[in-house]
């Protein structure tokens, strides 16, 4: 996508998740700021703009960002740095690696670039969707890409496998807690027996 800016016309960036904390913070950002941030616009030539064209585009951009992290569809398979990955098939998870996620999940500060690591993982192939097939999970291969490649993973893509991955779980967990449940059995009391036969004649 590009922006006009007092006619001048500018990129706008693909966010990695080494700028994660940008967007966190980008509600206290000066007008400038955001654009000089988010485009390849100069921050000099920002600041000689007009007051109302910067203002509107600041809005307009954060808009995009807003829209687009929160509405990207799932990629089950991705090109990055001219690599295929594939997203993480939950049924075939291994134990080290269901593991591995739940603790790299849990830890402060999180470390964006090592969960998107296990979360993408290299194909073996060119098979693609549903059809992927995955390398095999290796922790050293994972954290080596999280301090290479990973590092500026795409956020829009690494948000919808997050909601996706921990929306597998919660349902999981539901299920399975679901199918442990057992309903409490009404145990019967049984009535004696009457005995057959003639009342005894009273004398």
């Amino acid at each position: 996508m590009r922006v006009v800016v007092s006619d001048r016309d500018y990129n706008i960036k693909e966010l990695g998740l080494d700028k994660y904390d940008f967007l966190m913070k980008i509600e206290e950002m000066k007008d400038p700021q955001v654009i000089a941030f988010l485009t390849d616009a100069p921050m000099e030539e920002i600041k000689q703009y007009p007051f109302n064209s910067v203002s509107f585009v600041s809005k307009m951009i954060k808009q995009h960002y807003y829209d687009l992290y929160t509405n990207t569809k799932l990629e089950l398979t991705y090109t990055h740095k001219g690599v295929n990955y594939g997203l993480i098939i939950p049924s075939k998870i291994s134990f080290e690696e269901w593991i591995n996620l739940e603790v790299y999940m849990a830890t402060e500060p999180i470390n964006l670039p090592l969960i998107a690591a296990h979360l993408y993982k290299p194909l073996k192939n060119d098979k693609q969707g549903d059809q992927r097939e995955l390398m095999d999970y290796s922790v050293k291969e994972c954290e080596s890409r999280s301090k290479g490649d990973f590092a500026d993973f795409p956020i829009r893509i690494f948000n919808s496998a997050l909601f996706f991955f921990t929306t597998f779980v919660m349902e999981y967990t539901k299920l399975t807690l679901s199918s442990m449940e057992t309903k409490p059995t009404e145990k019967k009391v049984k009535k004696p027996r009457e005995k057959k036969g003639k009342p005894n004649n009273p004398q």
